[in-house]
């Protein structure tokens, strides 16, 4: 009996002190914050800026380390540039959680920029610890002295304000004595919902205001200009000042529903514009070009290195915006691709570049503007003629790889301006610059411009100017843009009639050839930013005269 006993007694008091450390684990679990992430999900962090494609990430293998794992923690982690680029920007907060002990430690990566960081902050917002990653993907560990910060209620944020490379944050593991504060986490989260509820409620109002004057002289102008065809802008400018009146005194969903009204009496109103709504519009569909080494890499001609990179399809189509915005197909190429559209003077024909398939070679073709009467004029084996424009004497100028050429820093085969008859008879050279001429446009004065890519006696970045000659290929002269290193390229440039500005493409050497919208005064200048009247996007004019040849990358 006496061993039965001693062996009951050594049981339960055994499964006694197996309770007791049970217990003091789950205590000691209780107070410890942890943001490992795995369970699956973001922990009650939340986006309170910007976006992010996909901030939980359960990515095995490194990015940019062929082969090897991830030296992560567990299964998942947070990272700011996964299913995105580091285009991507944003700020990430943790929940509110009270410090309790004196260190906390967690695995950072990404970049070391002062605008990629992981903070420690108090309640009232401010950054009291930061860490870095190191331009790498690989987690270093960071350690913080939270000492001073014990009892008090603290939240992590994650910042990510870098657009370039290495512009991302990686977190895991973040580990520190403590407990999550649920209410002061709901109040500060339900806090910053007001704060944002209000700013996009303030600037929804401070953006209509801007809309309503400016559809306003809109209207006035067409009003003025087209007295006869623009007959409703009574009846806008009524309803233009109902809305003014009524967002003023409106809140919450009014201001919205007040701004979509806006937008549709914008659209209603600038659609009646003769210039819109007299006629259809003619425009081609295709793909974006590949992306390459220079904004000139658009022909993937046949034996050009980049031929692989040449695909269709497109189309050349109408819309009718008289007709509530009908569309109609002229002209369908179903493995090729047509570009650079023409319209002639009297609106009876179109003239563009056509590529039937890979195998075949850009030519200039014309066609009736009904889509009617296909016609090839220009004819030739591994060559490439794009960009061709109507002349007054009935001549059509255009680009063209006949003269053998290539760009000095790589292999990509280059054009230069040509002229022959409306039935393509008698092609005569008239532009012989050592690179690239394209995109020519006719003056009021009878000249063209053209965007030229000069290498002679000059520095690199400011290489891609406009350029302005005479239509038998006399009196090459720059025309804008000699000394500006940035915008790297001037493309695609049109005189806007009835006026001495142009409006032309703001883009970069080393990117496809798009970019900003800009209108250009050469009244105030040859070159830099005073010029500049305005740019689409708005803020892409303060990126004119920055950095170098390749600044505007940063416009989509």
């Amino acid at each position: 009996m006496d061993r039965l006993l001693l062996g009951r007694t050594l049981t339960l008091t055994i499964c006694s002190l197996t309770i007791a450390l049970a217990a003091a684990a789950r205590a000691e679990d209780a107070c410890q914050v942890v943001f490992d992430f795995e369970t699956g999900d973001l922990q009650g962090w939340r986006v309170v800026e910007g976006r992010f494609a996909k901030l939980l990430n359960d990515r095995e293998m490194f990015r940019n380390r062929s082969g090897e794992k991830f030296n992560k923690q567990g299964k998942f982690f947070l990272d700011t540039v996964e299913s995105g680029e580091d285009r991507q920007t944003g700020i990430v907060e943790s929940p509110v959680f009270l410090l309790t002990g004196p260190g906390a430690t967690f695995q950072i990566g990404g970049g070391k920029h002062k605008e990629t960081y992981v903070a420690l902050c108090t309640l009232d917002g401010k950054e009291v610890l930061k860490a870095h990653g190191v331009n790498d993907e690989v987690f270093q560990l960071a350690q913080w002295d939270v000492t001073p910060y014990i009892g008090k209620q603290v939240f992590l944020r994650i910042v990510d304000q870098h657009e370039k490379g290495w512009g991302h944050v990686l977190l895991d593991d973040f580990r520190a004595e403590g407990q999550i504060d649920l209410d002061a986490t709901e109040k500060r989260f339900a806090s910053l919902d007001q704060l944002r509820e209000q700013r996009k409620q303030q600037q929804l109002v401070e953006a209509s205001e801007k809309a309503e004057d400016a559809l306003r002289r809109a209207i006035e102008d067409l009003a003025a200009t087209f007295p006869k065809q623009y007959t409703n802008a009574k009846q806008y400018l009524a309803r233009l000042d109902r809305i003014q009146q009524q967002i003023q005194k409106a809140t919450g969903p009014q201001v919205e529903a007040l701004q979509q009204e806006l937008e549709s009496l914008t659209r209603e109103a600038l659609i009646a514009n003769p210039l819109v709504s007299g006629q259809p519009i003619v425009y081609i569909v295709r793909q974006q070009y590949p992306g390459d080494h220079h904004n000139t890499a658009t022909m993937f001609q046949t034996g050009e290195i980049n031929v692989g990179k040449f695909h269709g399809p497109s189309w050349i189509k109408t819309v009718d915006l008289a007709r509530g915005g009908e569309v109609k197909t002229l002209l369908e190429v179903p493995e090729g691709v047509a570009r650079d559209l023409e319209v002639d003077f009297d609106g009876n024909k179109l003239l563009f570049g056509l590529r039937h398939n890979q195998a075949d070679d850009y030519h200039v073709y014309e066609m009736n503007s009904d889509g009617t009467s296909l016609t090839q004029l220009t004819v030739g084996s591994g060559i490439t003629d794009i960009d061709p424009i109507y002349l007054p004497n009935g001549q059509i100028l255009f680009c063209s790889s006949r003269e053998p050429k290539f760009c000095m820093c790589n292999r990509h085969i280059m054009c230069n301006l040509f002229t022959m008859d409306g039935d393509g008879a008698n092609i005569q050279q008239i532009g012989h610059s050592t690179l690239h001429e394209a995109h020519p446009s006719l003056l009021a004065d009878g000249r063209v411009i053209y965007d030229r890519w000069e290498y002679v006696d000059r520095n690199f970045g400011d290489a891609q100017g406009v350029w302005v000659a005479g239509t038998d290929g006399t009196n090459h002269a720059i025309y804008w843009g000699n000394n500006t290193n940035s915008p790297g390229g001037v493309l695609d440039n049109r005189e806007i009639p009835g006026t001495e500005l142009f409006i032309g493409n703001f883009s970069s050497c080393h990117d496809r050839p798009w970019g900003a919208l800009a209108i250009v005064d050469r009244r105030v200048g040859m070159d830099g930013k005073e010029p500049v009247v305005r740019t689409w996007p708005a803020d892409a004019i303060d990126l004119v005269g920055v950095g170098n040849y390749d600044t505007f990358t940063r416009v989509r």
